[in-house]
């Protein structure tokens, strides 16, 4: 929710700044108050500017059309470089290491118990 506040008010054109929870639209900015609304100009014209808090806040709001995916680990949206991919590029480098972890470690122990032949 803070990158949400903070982008109302670096790029909302109707963020009054003077107030610093008011809309120039006569109204409780929704981002700053507790009423949970939408603003539909702040969605269609502020949110495409950054479009990861985009992808989140739709799939926060229940908005999001199931084009977006998110990461098994973390939760976080992520565009998918293949139809196999289920982590974020983040966890997925995590995930990878801890996999090739595992191989090596069960390669070690079979070795071991057929006396290292």
């Amino acid at each position: 929710m803070n990158r949400l506040q903070s982008l109302a008010k670096r790029q909302c054109a109707t963020f009054d700044t003077s107030t610093e929870d008011r809309c120039l639209l006569d109204c409780q900015c929704v981002f700053f108050g507790q009423s949970g609304g939408r603003c539909r100009y702040f969605e269609e014209g502020v949110l495409p500017t950054d479009p990861k808090l985009e992808r989140a806040y739709r799939i926060e709001r229940g908005l999001a059309d199931g084009k977006e995916d998110v990461c098994r680990k973390c939760s976080s949206p992520f565009e998918r470089k293949s139809n196999r991919q289920i982590y974020c590029t983040g966890c997925g480098v995590e995930a990878a290491r801890k996999a090739r972890n595992k191989r090596a470690r069960k390669y070690r122990e079979s070795n071991a118990l057929n006396g290292g032949k």
